[in-house]
């Protein structure tokens, strides 16, 4: 009988250098089978070294881990779009048995340029929009593959900051879209609880 593989995602992983790309190797280490998202693979949205390495956002990613001897699919997009979100849940559901979710994209928002009621309303909006509805949209779309999921160390994480638990003046917007997910992540650990599923926030800081 084949064993089915356990999968992993993890948003906002195509930097070169960067905490998504840090989890989704380690979970490849692990023996996952890693679904790899970065918002975009364009050489202009690089850094002067990325572009130097010849860096090709989460492709390159899943191509390290797969030169290690790993599983890895890499996909790309705007987490805004619903067309994104279907192809990581398609992806997953390709790959094997979800088991563990990795929120990691996110936005500073334009930090330290605005005070908060100076914050124009669409950098507002795009701030929470990429930080917290992302993390909702696509627990959406998984959430109901992890409450059937066979695996027995089923997981969300969602990354938030040491902004969420306390403010920092010109920081308005990034820091009460990272207080929104660490209320949300209490949320989900209540409600997913039942189905075997810990879910967990980490604050960098």
């Amino acid at each position: 009988v084949n064993e089915v593989r356990k999968v992993a995602v993890v948003t906002g992983a195509g930097r070169m250098r960067g905490i998504g790309r840090a989890c989704a190797v380690r979970l490849a280490n692990d023996g996952y089978v890693v679904v790899v998202h970065g918002r975009t693979d364009s050489p202009a949205s690089m850094t002067e070294r990325e572009r130097e390495a010849g860096w090709c956002g989460a492709q390159s990613v899943a191509e390290e881990i797969v030169a290690g001897g790993g599983a890895s699919v890499s996909v790309v997009g705007d987490l805004r779009k619903a067309t994104v979100i279907a192809g990581i849940r398609e992806a997953v559901e390709q790959s094997g048995d979800l088991a563990t979710v990795v929120n990691n994209a996110g936005t500073p928002g334009e930090a330290n340029a605005y005070t908060a009621h100076e914050t124009p309303s669409d950098l507002w909006s795009e701030t929470f929009q990429i930080n917290v509805d992302t993390v909702h949209e696509l627990c959406r779309a998984l959430v109901p593959l992890l409450q059937v999921s066979e695996s027995d160390n089923k997981s969300i994480i969602n990354f938030s900051s040491t902004a969420g638990q306390r403010p920092l003046a010109r920081y308005g917007a990034y820091c009460a879209s990272k207080a929104a997910v660490e209320a949300l992540t209490i949320q989900q650990a209540l409600e997913l609880a039942r189905f075997g599923v810990r879910v967990n926030c980490i604050a960098p800081g």
